[in-house]
C-alpha cells in the first residue's frame, strides 16, 4: 500500500496540509470509527494519483476532501448530502463535482478508474442494489479500482453490511484484491472486469 500523499487537484505533489481549515471540522464532526475507516480507505489506493472518482456517499465530506488531491476531478453520487457539505465541497474552479439526483438513477460522468463506497451500500434494498450496480457498470474503465468499506451491520436497513457488499461485487463482477477484516470495519479492494459488463447476462 502507498503512503497517503496530498495530491493538488491537477495531480501535482502538494504541499497542503491535510488537516486544516473545513477539512479539520469535517474531521472532528465524524464518529472515532468513521474516521479510523477513512484513514484505511486512503491507506488502500494503490495509486498516487487517479483521473476520475466515483465517490458513492459522502458522509462529512472530510474524505472527500482528501480524494480530491488524489484525482484529478471527483464525483459524489450522495443524494442526502447536507447543504453545508455541498456549500464546503464545491467552489469555483474546484475539481469536487455533485450529482444531485438519487443514487441508484442519477446522471453520471464516465471513464472513471476509482470507485469508493464507505458505509453505503445497505442502504439500498435488491433492487435499488442492482439498479446501482448497473450504474456503476456502465461509467468504470476495464480495471478500475474499487474501493469498499463499512463499519456497522446496518441494523433496521435493508440488508446486512456484509450481504450487501457480497451482493454488490458479485453484480459488477469485480475481482476481490485484498480483505481487511478490522475490529471497527471491514474494507476491501476490487478490480473492475477488463472488458465492460454486460447487466443483462449478469447473475
Amino acid at each position: 500500500m502507498l503512503a497517503r500523499t496530498p495530491k493538488s487537484p491537477q495531480g501535482h505533489d502538494g504541499d497542503r496540509p491535510q488537516h486544516t481549515g473545513h477539512a479539520t471540522l469535517a474531521r472532528t464532526s465524524a464518529s472515532g470509527a468513521e474516521r479510523e475507516r477513512h484513514d484505511a480507505i486512503l491507506d488502500a489506493l494503490t495509486q498516487r494519483h487517479y483521473q476520475r472518482c466515483l465517490q458513492i456517499g459522502c458522509a462529512s465530506g472530510w474524505l472527500t476532501e482528501q480524494l480530491a488531491w488524489r484525482c484529478s476531478r471527483v464525483d459524489v453520487a450522495a443524494g442526502h448530502a447536507s447543504a453545508q457539505a455541498r456549500a464546503r465541497l464545491t467552489r469555483p474552479g474546484g475539481n469536487i463535482h455533485f450529482f444531485p439526483s438519487g443514487l441508484a438513477d442519477g446522471e453520471w460522468g464516465s471513464n472513471y478508474d476509482l470507485i469508493v463506497l464507505s458505509d453505503v451500500l445497505h442502504h439500498f434494498t435488491i433492487p435499488a442494489l442492482v439498479r446501482l450496480a448497473a450504474r456503476v457498470a456502465e461509467v468504470v474503465k476495464p480495471r478500475a479500482e474499487f474501493v469498499v468499506a463499512h463499519g456497522s451491520e446496518g441494523q433496521g436497513q435493508p440488508l446486512s453490511c456484509d450481504r450487501a457488499t457480497e451482493l454488490f461485487q458479485l453484480l459488477v463482477r469485480a475481482e476481490r484484491k485484498t480483505r481487511l477484516l478490522h475490529a471497527a470495519y471491514r474494507l476491501e479492494t476490487w478490480l473492475a472486469p477488463d472488458v465492460e459488463v454486460d447487466m443483462a447476462s449478469a447473475p
